[in-house]
């Protein structure tokens, strides 16, 4: 069998006529045995390369060089090619823009809407003010209707009260109808032989009690202060009227300890509120210590500068405190300024909110010096029975500060207090 017939049985075709039967049976038996090409054999040009599909050839794909964005540092291209082409800091950087864009819109909504709110507060306080004044000012221009000096030339002991004076009272002397708390003085010094015909003898009596229980401490009767008049035909509830100089000049006015937190003098609502009377400490010619309430605005309105009274050289700048009632005119010195925590456990608990009047001058003795000790400063400034007392109350966080001031006596002058007030000193 020569090599042809050899290659077309490898190759699978049939073995030609010329072989025996005997080798056809063998070459039969014989797994075909697949040809191979020859080592110098060319490949088939028709088969498809690496790169090529159906004969034609692909473009090599180039991979794209990664460049560092303006502004990137090389650490933060390094981070990126550690964590995948920066995939998962690309969806961290989008959660925090969404993040930091939702803050700074909120942020935003709460800065407009804060002022817009001391815009309306302040807008609403000039017009107060404006009325206050164009009020006074029309009064002064015709004094024969205005029966009510002026608040400069008026002091609280020198308001008439011969109208809020009970009958017997009265006929007592012009000089205790001039003072309110001379007919306590009186009475605590007069002997007990004086005290009337039906005295039992070998009896003392208790003048403490009957005298601060009995004690007028305000008018409330008779004819209203002009511009008081007229703004109470706007708002009902007016009371008063409390100014500062350099720190507030506001209405104050009494209905409950609620409403007025929430609404302003125009009894339109409003954040900020307005300052109003406590409804435990309802005004009237015995009421010795009235309570006044307000809010700590961020923009100063209503009670946000009293927050300053915790620096000593602000209350030393502002000592008196101005305070109209619908009848009279009164100025009174602080004696007290307290940062009062409300839990009865805590140790810079105090009282302050209980005490609208005193039965016996122990009482109010030590409610005062109670209030002296737990003041921030110590203030050369005394009290007596026959004074009256303002509370000014504002939060602080969770706390309440709360400001103490006693009435002028008769006599007393603006500089004669800011001159000892200006020997207070921290304790």
């Amino acid at each position: 069998m020569n090599g042809t017939e050899n290659r077309k049985r490898r190759s699978g075709q049939a073995p030609s006529a010329s072989l025996d039967q005997s080798e056809a049976r063998q070459n039969a038996a014989r797994p075909l045995i697949p040809r191979l090409p020859d080592v110098d054999e060319k490949k088939d040009e028709t088969r498809s390369r690496p790169g090529e599909r159906n004969g034609v050839t692909r473009p090599k794909r180039v991979p794209k060089k990664k460049t560092v964005p303006a502004g990137r540092t090389r650490r933060a291209a390094a981070y990126r090619k550690r964590t995948k082409n920066g995939k998962p800091l690309r969806r961290l950087e989008g959660i925090l823009s969404f993040v930091l864009a939702f803050v700074a819109g909120f942020s935003g909504i709460m800065c407009l809407s804060i002022a817009w709110r001391s815009v309306r507060t302040a807008r609403l306080n000039r017009e107060l003010s404006r009325l206050h004044a164009a009020y006074t000012a029309e009064l002064a221009d015709e004094p024969e209707e205005a029966p009510a000096p002026a608040l400069s030339a008026e002091l609280p002991g020198e308001a008439p009260q011969a109208e809020t004076r009970p009958a017997d009272e009265r006929a007592e002397g012009a000089a205790e109808e001039d003072d309110p708390g001379a007919a306590v003085q009186t009475a605590a010094q007069e002997p007990p032989e004086a005290a009337g015909s039906g005295a039992v003898p070998g009896v003392q009596p208790t003048p403490a009690v009957e005298t601060v229980r009995t004690a007028q401490y305000h008018r409330d009767t008779g004819e209203a202060l002009p511009e008081m008049a007229k703004l109470r035909q706007e708002n009902g509830d007016l009371v008063g009227w409390l100014a500062i100089d350099g720190v507030l000049d506001l209405p104050v006015v009494y209905r409950d300890n609620s409403y007025y937190l929430t609404h302003d003098f125009h009894k339109q609502e409003n954040a900020s509120g307005t300052i109003f009377l406590d409804v435990n400490h309802r005004f009237s010619a015995r009421a010795c210590n009235l309570l006044l309430h307000g809010h700590n605005m961020k923009d100063g309105s209503m009670f946000g500068h009293l927050i300053r009274y915790q620096d000593i050289n602000y209350l030393k700048r502002h000592p008196v405190i101005e305070f109209s009632t619908l009848w009279q005119k009164e100025r009174y010195v602080i004696i007290s300024v307290m940062k009062v925590s409300l839990n009865s456990r805590d140790p810079s608990f105090f009282n302050y909110f209980s005490y609208p009047s005193f039965k016996k001058d122990e009482e109010y003795e030590r409610y005062v010096r109670g209030a002296q000790l737990a003041s921030l400063y110590a203030i050369p400034v005394t009290a007596e029975p026959s004074d009256a007392l303002l509370t000014l109350s504002t939060c602080v966080d969770d706390d309440r500060l709360v400001i103490l001031a006693r009435r002028f006596h008769g006599g007393e002058t603006v500089s004669e207090m800011r001159s000892l007030v200006s020997t207070a000193a921290w304790q």
